[in-house]
């Protein structure tokens, strides 16, 4: 561990004081190589996305996929890395797999996993509404998916007690039938 934290310490002094984002990038790239781990990828995804470098980010965030699948938020930053490294084609697919792999865990109504599917459907109907320009092959399975999100989050909100969560989902549920309505019905 301590070699971990003084190269983050030494990669803080490459951007903040010498500014030099290679530097930076390369510190972190040196705790991968050493300890490949889940939390050292997704360490080193953050680390890039801070430089602005999400191809980079991306290649760790899919190494920490490996190592622990389906996890929630590393699920959620690749997907915004994705959209950062403008490759939107990508991004859809991946925001939908994702989310089809959301809806099939055994533990769905954990409150943790109802705000990471929360969140990637919500960066998902926002790169759809963004982009608006929906292939017309896809229109029905698009426009089932997100009517799938709004069930889905329906059905969750009954397992939850949390009534900030309760009142998110509901607000969520309003936010995808806009969506829906401005993609589809035109």
């Amino acid at each position: 561990m301590m070699f971990k934290s003084s190269r983050m310490k030494l990669a803080d002094i490459y951007l903040k004081h010498i500014m030099d984002r290679r530097l930076y990038s390369y510190c972190y790239s040196e705790i991968v190589e050493k300890f490949p781990t889940f939390e050292n990828y997704k360490l080193s995804g953050h680390a890039m996305m801070n430089i602005n470098s999400p191809d980079e980010a991306v290649g760790y965030y899919e190494k920490a996929l490996i190592e622990k699948e389906n996890e929630p938020t590393v699920l959620r930053d690749l997907g915004r890395a994705l959209i950062q490294t403008h490759d939107y084609k990508k991004a859809m697919n991946y925001y939908n797999d994702s989310l089809e792999k959301l809806s099939k865990k055994s533990d769905n109504s954990a409150n943790n996993n109802i705000y990471a599917f929360f969140d990637i459907a919500t960066d998902f109907s926002n790169l759809m509404l963004k982009l608006s320009q929906v292939d017309p092959k896809n229109n029905d399975k698009l426009k089932l998916r997100l009517e799938g999100f709004i069930e889905k989050l329906s059905q969750d909100s009954k397992n939850v007690d949390d009534w900030q969560l309760k009142k998110k989902l509901a607000s969520f549920k309003c936010f995808l039938a806009k969506v829906i309505h401005t993609i589809f019905i035109k």
